[in-house]
């Protein structure tokens, strides 16, 4: 969720056959290759795509046809700073609120105004995408829902992580440990966040505190820490 795992995807994808199950991306997307590929489901006389992008571990176990076919695969994901992994989803939902002075960051707010904001983002009830309705930027809860579905991905059938904070490097990693062909990973769904501030500059110690609390099983799995620098 919000760790680059298109840009992994699509990477991955050009070492499959036709038989390869890809999730796809936006329209843009689509148009670098990175296409819906053996999702589509007939579900009640609709297609329907059975899996999301953001499909944990056991929510695909759940869903795939044949189980065992899943042992004979590496399973391959990534991890990224909670921290920042919430400043990140706070953009990415900007279509939802863009025209709320309570919740858009400008870069005329001061910086208690710009944790004032976030802080309000993080504590509200719903959030709901009228542009693009099917998304997944409809949730109860931002902080809560994307916590929660990040931190189910750090499961022990995982065999690879890949590192964000070091992404060209960790990928390559795993490529060469795999015997797959490894190139530059192009920036996928990067252009959300409009402000390039670290992402300390968007917390008090109270939603650093509860980001700390949400995230408890990647904090202390990869051992990140919350870095002061604004």
């Amino acid at each position: 969720m919000k760790c680059a795992g298109s840009s992994i995807e699509l990477s991955l994808l050009k070492n499959c056959n036709s038989e390869a199950l890809c999730t796809g991306g936006t329209p843009e997307e689509e148009e670098m290759g990175y296409s819906h590929r053996n999702n589509i489901f007939k579900e009640s006389g609709k297609d329907v795509y059975r899996f999301h992008s953001h499909t944990w571990p056991s929510l695909f176990f759940e869903r795939i046809k044949d189980t065992n076919r899943w042992n004979q695969y590496k399973k391959i994901t990534v991890v990224r700073n909670p921290w920042d992994t919430v400043v990140s989803w706070y953009w990415w939902s900007l279509p939802g609120f863009e025209k709320d002075s309570r919740l858009l960051i400008t870069e005329k707010d001061s910086q208690d105004k710009i944790r004032e904001k976030f802080k309000l983002f993080l504590e509200m009830s719903s959030i709901h995408d009228s542009v693009r309705p099917d998304s997944m930027r409809v949730f109860s809860n931002p902080l809560s829902f994307i916590s929660e579905t990040n931190e189910k991905f750090i499961d022990p059938c995982i065999d690879y992580y890949i590192i964000f904070e070091n992404i060209q490097k960790s990928y390559n990693s795993v490529c060469i440990d795999l015997n797959l062909s490894n190139t530059l990973l192009l920036r996928l769904k990067s252009s959300q966040r409009i402000l390039s501030y670290h992402y300390s500059k968007y917390f008090s110690q109270e939603t650093e505190n509860l980001v700390r609390e949400k995230f408890k099983k990647t904090i202390k799995e990869f051992n990140y820490t919350f870095d002061h620098i604004c």
